[in-house]
């Protein structure tokens, strides 16, 4: 396994721990956190909102996979400028910034903290644009090897996009007050 490959999938276990772990810490240290942080979201979108979640981790679990192992990593050129390693930094905002989520939620809405409540604001939006780069990337990526499984990588990656930059930098943002 490359340094790179080794480097995304290191990057992917730990940071994908850290998220999970976040939420595990933010439900049992704030056993209602489970319905005050959909905020003022009506009922009737959580059903949606949720399905999508699950489509969203799917969806990740799948681009993931291609990029750890159905893409030759020495060869890869994103956009005509960059290689393998901008899908390591990528991953690593989007990861990091997931795991702060939680905590920067509960802390604005505990505290009715207004600088929380635009830190968690602000780490959605990076979460976002990361999202979209993380997109833009994929659809850029040369050269693809089975063009199915490629262009299955990118519909997982248009529900993940659908998630964190509809779903969370706009419409949670919208309802979630302090």
């Amino acid at each position: 396994m490359s340094k790179d490959r080794l480097t995304l999938l290191i990057i992917t276990i730990i940071g994908g721990l850290a998220v999970v772990g976040s939420y595990i810490w933010g439900f049992s240290a704030y056993p209602d956190a489970n319905t005050t942080l959909w905020g003022g979201m009506p009922a009737s979108a959580i059903p949606l909102y949720t399905t999508n979640m699950i489509l969203a981790a799917a969806g990740f679990l799948f681009f993931t996979g291609y990029l750890l192992f159905g893409v030759q990593v020495g060869q890869v050129i994103v956009l005509k400028l960059f290689n393998y390693r901008l899908f390591i930094g990528l991953y690593l905002v989007i990861l990091v910034f997931s795991t702060l989520w939680m905590p920067l939620s509960i802390a604005a809405y505990y505290q009715s903290s207004t600088l929380f409540l635009w830190l968690v604001r602000l780490a959605l939006w990076i979460i976002s644009a990361a999202s979209l780069a993380l997109l833009g990337a994929l659809l850029t990526l040369r050269p693809r090897r089975k063009p199915w499984v490629h262009w299955a990588a990118v519909v997982g990656c248009i529900f993940f996009c659908v998630q964190t930059v509809i779903l969370d930098a706009v419409t949670w943002v919208m309802f979630f007050s302090i």
